[in-house]
């Protein structure tokens, strides 16, 4: 009878030493597993890491560079917009030096044909003069009657030489002032459309340059979208690959895990889009913004150069009506002083011709230093206007130039701020896809305890079915 409780206790206890031996080679197996998951799991997260850094040091790399050709394209182009900008304030000073000469040249040759005239016209009348004087009595009956006809013929003569050269010199300073007017106003006009077609260039290549940065940036996330989901799939497959090995409770802690970094990706990439649209919709609105603040200030520029222009022409016209009327009664006191000469040799006894002869020698005289006098009054008043016509040049010639400039550096200013805030936002990106990756790196450890847990998990889940096999 005591035989077979030997049996049954030896049968007993080498079932449970080859259920000891099972159950530890089942936990080896399982510890070998885990290890292996986690290692890869460690794999994978690296491997997603240097390619993420690898591209974002390529994106890096990149931006610098296009940053680094639009920086120096903006330095060229502002060098060739100076050399411009000079090249036309001097062929804009060198027109105005060159009417301003011509109007000169005319205005001298103008006074010196009037002050031949007026000695020819004198010495015509000295003539008459001594005419009557050597043979007063022939012309006694007539004589007051040829006179008074030969004074309103010269008064007559000089008043259409006068008015035909002021017609001339009107019309000459008119056509120059019109002259002057249309090459100032063509000169403003391609000044104008040069300036405008510069930022419709700048424009154009900015926005051409943010087209290339953003094709770059996609293609960036195109490229790192498909490298992870390589590196996912390849991940998906090992884990299968281990799933098969393992139990279930593993493989959807895997599948979870899968699923939140597909998550992480959509988000991240909602987040890129959603910024890209947002700066690219702020950039067009500054960008719109400096164009009308530019276009502004080019027809204020524009408007105001006509406003003076308009006011230098009247102040012109002005002077020239002032000069027509102090000429007029020039001429009129100077014909009142013959007139009182006239009545003198009237009352001067016939018989003293020494008498006449100093008094004709001293009339001369006057006359020809009151003649010098009011020549030498007339081109110093006229040199005088000259001169402030060209002073007025100059500063309106100055002015444009400095409104040009200061709309030049608003410009290069505006484009250097919009650089700075791309580069800005580049970085804030860099920084924020850091972070991201941070986090997830941060929850690795998490990870790989939840799946620590797990193996334990099914270590007593095959365990107690184990004891229930036995009981």
């Amino acid at each position: 009878m005591p035989e077979p409780p030997q049996a049954n206790t030896e049968s007993l206890n080498s079932a449970l030493n080859l259920w000891q031996e099972a159950v530890e080679k089942a936990s080896v197996d399982l510890d070998k597993i885990v290890n292996n998951s986690i290692k890869q799991l460690e794999s994978l997260g690296q491997d997603l890491e240097e390619a993420l850094a690898s591209e974002l040091k390529r994106a890096s790399s990149r931006t610098e560079a296009i940053l680094a050709a639009d920086v120096d394209e903006l330095s060229s182009g502002k060098d060739e917009l100076q050399g411009q900008l000079t090249e036309f304030e001097r062929q804009q000073v060198e027109r105005m030096l060159t009417i301003a000469q011509e109007a000169r040249a005319r205005i001298d040759t103008l006074v010196i044909e009037t002050k031949t005239e007026i000695m020819e016209q004198f010495r015509d009348n000295l003539k008459d003069l001594t005419r009557l004087l050597e043979n007063p009595r022939s012309g006694f009956d007539d004589m007051e009657e040829s006179r008074a006809a030969s004074i309103d013929e010269v008064v007559e003569q000089g008043k259409q030489k006068t008015l035909a050269r002021e017609n001339e010199a009107k019309e000459s300073l008119a056509r120059s002032a019109d002259e002057l007017g249309e090459e100032v106003a063509g000169a403003i006009a391609a000044g104008r459309e040069r300036i405008d077609q510069k930022l419709e260039e700048y424009g154009k290549g900015f926005d051409e340059k943010i087209k290339q940065v953003l094709e770059q940036l996609d293609d960036l996330g195109s490229e790192t979208t498909d490298l992870s989901s390589a590196i996912a799939s390849q991940g998906v497959q090992r884990i299968e690959q281990c799933r098969d090995k393992n139990e279930t409770f593993l493989g959807d802690h895997i599948e979870d895990f899968s699923g939140s970094v597909a998550e992480l990706k959509s988000k991240f990439e909602k987040e890129l889009t959603d910024k890209t649209g947002e700066n690219l919709s702020v950039h067009s609105r500054r960008l719109e913004y400096q164009v009308s603040e530019a276009k502004a200030t080019i027809n204020h520029v524009t408007n105001d150069a006509n406003a003076r222009v308009v006011g230098i022409h009247k102040s012109f016209y002005g002077q020239l009506k002032r000069l027509e009327r102090r000429y007029q009664d020039r001429i009129k006191r100077q014909l009142a002083k013959l007139e009182t000469v006239m009545a003198q040799e009237r009352a001067i006894p016939t018989d003293s011709k020494a008498m006449l002869l100093r008094s004709r020698e001293e009339l001369c005289q006057r006359l020809e230093t009151e003649l010098k006098a009011r020549g030498g009054e007339l081109v110093k008043s006229i040199r005088k206007q000259v001169e402030q016509l060209e002073d007025d040049f100059r500063r309106a010639s100055s002015s444009s130039s400095e409104r040009v400039d200061s709309i030049r550096l608003q410009t290069i200013e505006s484009l250097e701020k919009q650089v700075r805030i791309i580069r800005s936002e580049l970085d804030r990106i860099n920084k924020s896809f850091r972070s991201d990756l941070a986090q997830i790196s941060s929850e690795l450890p998490e990870i790989e305890e939840r799946g620590r847990v797990a193996a334990m998990s099914v270590a007593a889940y095959r365990a107690s079915m184990l004891d229930l096999e036995s009981d």
